[in-house]
C-alpha cells in the first residue's frame, strides 16, 4: 500500500494501488481490473482539494502521465488537453498563442480536470468558475466505454459533468473555449476594516475582480483587486516573487501562526503587524 495526502495535509489514504495511466485504454483496462476485484476507483490531481473526495482503500489513478495540449486553434479559442495538464501549463501554452483563461484563482498547480470537477474558482461578481471554460468533457466510465459530453449532445449530462467531483467517470481529455490574452492591472492595499463594509458594494461592483482579508484584533483590512488595463506586461522578476510569495507568504506567515499557537498573547500584535506588514503594492 502506498500512503497519499493531500496538499493540505488534512486528508490521508492508503491505496490497494496507485496506477498512472497513459491514455484512455490504459484507464479502461485499469477500471475493468478494479470491477473484477470490487475495488472503489477514485482519481487524484494535484491534491489541493479540501474534501476527502479522493480517499479509496481501492484504486487510485494518477493522471499525471496525461498531460499533453493536445490541439490549439487560436482563431477560435478551442483547446484540446489531457485530463493530467496543469492551469500553469495550459495557460503558458495558451498565453503563446494570444489564449487566455477567462478567470482563474491564485494557485495554478491543479490539474484541469481537478480544478473544474470541484469547482475551482477565482473573484468577480461576474465571473464565473474554471469549469465555465470548458466546451467538451472526455469521460471513461465504469464500464471501459467512452463518452464525449457537451452542452450540444447532452444538455442535462453536460451540467452534471462539468463539476462532476469525478462520480460520472474518469475524466481523460477536456476542450476548453478560451479568450484572447489580456494584461491585469494588481493593486494590494491596506484599508480600514469599517471603510471597506461602508463601501463593499461599490469596491466589488467597481472593479473585475476584488478581495479583502481581515485581521481579527486589527482596523485594517488588506484589500486587493485586478483589472483589465492596456499596457504592457510587466512581470516581476522572480527573485522578488520568490520574496514575496514563498519567503514572505509561506515561511513568514507560517512561522508566525506556530508562534500564535505556542504563545496565544502574540496573537493581537501578530495581527497587527500582519496587517500593516501588506503595505501597497502594484504589478502589471
Amino acid at each position: 500500500m502506498t500512503n497519499w495526502v493531500n496538499w493540505a495535509g488534512d486528508q490521508h489514504c492508503a491505496p490497494a494501488r496507485v496506477a498512472a495511466p497513459r491514455n484512455p485504454d490504459e484507464v479502461a483496462e485499469l477500471l475493468a481490473d478494479a470491477a473484477a476485484r470490487g475495488r472503489t476507483v477514485r482519481v487524484a490531481g494535484a491534491g489541493h482539494s479540501f474534501t476527502d473526495a479522493v480517499l479509496t482503500d481501492g484504486l487510485l489513478l494518477d493522471l499525471s502521465g496525461m498531460n499533453r495540449v493536445l490541439e490549439l486553434d487560436a482563431r477560435t479559442g478551442l483547446v484540446r488537453v489531457e485530463a493530467g495538464a496543469t492551469l500553469n501549463a495550459i495557460s503558458t501554452t495558451a498565453h503563446a498563442a494570444g489564449l487566455a483563461f477567462p478567470n482563474l484563482g491564485d494557485i495554478d498547480v491543479q490539474t484541469i480536470a481537478g480544478a473544474t470537477a470541484t469547482g475551482t474558482h477565482g473573484t468577480g461578481a461576474t465571473l464565473q468558475n474554471i469549469s465555465a471554460a470548458l466546451h467538451s468533457i472526455e469521460l471513461v466510465r465504469a464500464d471501459g466505454t467512452r463518452v464525449e459530453v457537451s452542452a450540444e449532445n447532452d444538455a442535462e449530462a453536460w451540467r452534471a459533468a462539468r463539476v462532476s467531483i469525478g462520480a460520472l467517470g474518469v475524466v481523460t481529455a477536456v476542450t476548453l473555449q478560451l479568450v484572447p490574452s489580456f494584461v491585469l492591472e494588481g493593486i494590494e492595499r491596506p484599508v480600514p476594516v469599517d471603510e471597506v463594509l461602508a463601501e463593499l458594494d461599490s469596491y466589488v461592483d467597481g472593479n473585475e475582480h476584488f478581495e479583502f482579508y481581515m485581521f481579527g484584533h486589527s482596523p485594517l483590512a488588506m484589500t486587493k483587486r485586478n483589472n483589465r488595463v492596456d499596457l504592457p506586461e510587466q512581470p516581476r522578476a522572480k527573485a522578488v516573487d520568490w520574496l514575496a510569495d514563498i519567503v514572505l507568504s509561506n515561511y513568514t506567515f507560517d512561522a508566525l501562526c506556530r508562534l500564535g499557537r505556542a504563545q496565544p498573547r502574540t496573537i493581537p500584535w501578530i495581527h497587527r503587524a500582519a496587517a500593516y506588514a501588506g503595505s501597497y503594492r502594484r504589478q502589471v
